[in-house]
């Protein structure tokens, strides 16, 4: 079994999907955004990446990964 694949085998479903979900930093809003959880939704595996994060500092950027392992 491959890495990728023993990786997978060991996600939840919700972590799984968790992936497919895109979120906004807040930074740049162009329409409705309610975000206020997103620390929590990061931390239970429920976010695949982070939209509109620019500007800040490197520490920022590497907490918020962080949160997510």
């Amino acid at each position: 079994m491959s890495r990728i694949d023993a990786l997978l085998q060991a996600m939840t479903l919700t972590e799984k999907l968790g992936q497919l979900n895109l979120v906004t930093a807040n930074q740049a809003i162009t329409g409705p955004s309610t975000n206020a959880a997103i620390d929590t939704s990061i931390r239970a595996g429920e976010v695949g990446g982070v939209f509109n994060l620019w500007g800040r500092s490197e520490e920022h950027t590497s907490e918020l990964q962080s949160r997510g392992l």
